[in-house]
């Protein structure tokens, strides 16, 4: 954990600056901050009937359904876990009015729901913030899994097209969670494709004050046995349990185990 200290450094100040400026919109937005010292993960179930994002109908469900899964198996491992939604809502209704515009843009949209699910692992001092999704590619269907950081190339800006880098490609990053990634999908490799990606434009990770995080595509659901499998308890169990053994893989090696990962273990 001590070469992230640094870090937690930077997102304990930042949290100071966030209570000043946020008094208003968290008692509304976030349940009660965790007082034990667990290791504590912020999971973002990605869309809601307001924002649906684009291709598949069935994402936004999903989405929480694994969240859910990923979070009872988490607690049971004696982790803190923090869920930006849980339920089909926007994250920002309960915010329509004067403190749901975060940009002060003088409208209520998808950027400030991007902003206030952003700024959850700041309120929570968080160690890790994950938005948790499901990939729609029609042109290329194969089952795989997308593991994306935050960087991109030189003199980038954000433009909201989605660019994609491959690490070797990317001049600017999140140094802390792309280490992080490399390690993170050592075990999920042993059972299924895994890329890694660099984006400029997942906003909902770009002034993120966790001290990694990064945003998981499980799956492809343009392809139709994805699709079908995803939608079973089976599915859910499968996405949900790649996401906790490779946390606890890294958690192992870099981080305090859990209690149940000391006494049982996990086959990788």
């Amino acid at each position: 954990m001590g070469k992230f200290s640094s870090l937690a450094k930077k997102a304990f100040i930042g949290g100071l600056i966030f209570f000043n400026s946020w008094t208003a919109v968290a008692p509304q937005n976030f349940v009660e901050k965790p007082t034990n010292n667990l290791t504590t993960i912020v999971l973002d179930p990605g869309h809601s009937w307001r924002y649906k994002g684009t291709g598949s109908k069935d994402e936004r469900y999903l989405n929480l359904k694994v969240a859910k899964k990923i979070k009872e198996k988490l607690n049971y491992l004696g982790y803190g876990v923090i869920l930006t939604r849980d339920d089909h809502g926007p994250v920002n209704r309960k915010n329509r009015g004067k403190n749901g515009d975060i940009d002060g843009n003088g409208r209520v949209n998808n950027w400030d729901e991007l902003l206030l699910r952003n700024r959850f692992g700041e309120y929570y001092d968080a160690d890790f913030f994950v938005s948790l999704h499901f990939d729609y590619n029609e042109k290329k269907t194969e089952s795989k899994t997308q593991l994306i950081f935050n960087g991109g190339s030189k003199g980038d800006i954000h433009d909201g097209k989605r660019n994609f880098y491959f690490p070797n490609e990317v001049a600017f990053y999140d140094k802390a969670s792309k280490d992080y990634l490399t390690k993170f999908a050592i075990p999920i490799r042993k059972k299924r494709t895994v890329e890694i990606f660099a984006s400029p434009d997942m906003d909902v990770l770009r002034d993120n004050a966790a001290k990694a995080e990064f945003l998981i595509e499980f799956d492809n659901l343009a392809n139709d046995s994805v699709s079908k499998f995803a939608n079973t308890p089976e599915g859910i169990e499968y996405y949900s349990n790649l996401f906790v053994e490779a946390f606890e893989y890294v958690q192992a090696q870099e981080w305090k185990p859990s209690k149940y990962f000391l006494e049982n273990g996990f086959d990788f």
